[in-house]
């Protein structure tokens, strides 16, 4: 059985129904595997990729392992579990229906109109006062024409030794894969020399604004180099 614990986690984040209903449309179209718990039987899990997705409902692929317990749970409330990338959510559902046959078989559940980000990080992230600005270089694209295409800008929102967050456009969020190798080069006030880290991406969410989407990643490095213990201090100082 699949089991997704969240034990660990210190705290969630609710997300507002226009950005719940992206993230539901990223999880569709990247076949997102749900774990469902219902209320009545907390010691039973269905679980499965989300194969469709409407306003109205989400239809999942139940594993063929799941199939023998889905009598009597029609109307049943469940708890969801999503992940998405390095991200997990969670959300409040019941089931509509089921499809199919003994081998084969779909769940249809109610479309959560608001969605829980599950907070996981190890160490608080600074939020700034005011966005700096963050350099993004894309180490797989090559330029063109003498210009360097591979430099992308964005609005770095929060930071701590671990990684960030930075907000940018859509469009240049699409062009990167999840786990991609990204250059990210920025400035905290506290320290006014840049910061210079190979940061692998981990998440994409909707940014709040139209258009954009904010970027979660995580850096790459040592704790022996010095650039980790001068943003460390550097955040200290924020702190």
């Amino acid at each position: 059985m699949l089991a997704m614990n969240t034990t660990e986690t210190p705290f969630t984040f609710g997300l507002d129904a226009r950005q719940s209903n992206r993230v539901l449309e990223l999880a569709a179209r990247a076949c997102a595997v749900v774990v469902l718990t219902p209320r009545t039987d907390e010691k039973l899990q269905l679980w499965g990729p989300i194969e469709a997705q409407s306003d109205e409902s989400l239809w999942i692929s139940l594993d063929e392992a799941n199939i023998g317990y889905v009598e009597d749970l029609q109307s049943v409330c469940c708890d969801g579990v999503l992940e998405l990338g390095d991200a997990r959510y969670l959300f409040d559902t019941n089931i509509l229906a089921f499809r199919g046959s003994d081998d084969c078989m779909s769940v249809e559940v109610a479309s959560p109109c608001k969605i829980r980000v599950i907070q996981r990080r190890r160490f608080c992230r600074a939020q700034l006062q005011e966005s700096s600005e963050i350099e993004l270089l894309d180490t797989n694209a090559a330029p063109a024409d003498g210009d360097d295409l591979r430099s992308h800008l964005g609005a770095m929102l929060n930071v701590s030794v671990e990684g960030l967050a930075c907000r940018v456009p859509t469009e240049t969020s699409d062009a990167f894969r999840p786990d991609q190798e990204l250059q990210v080069r920025f400035t905290v006030l506290s320290d006014p020399e840049p910061f210079e880290f190979t940061a692998l991406l981990k998440s994409k969410t909707p940014g709040g604004t139209p258009g954009m989407t904010v970027l979660g990643l995580h850096f790459k490095h040592s704790p022996n180099e010095s650039a980790y213990h001068r943003l460390q201090a550097a955040l200290e100082r924020l702190a």
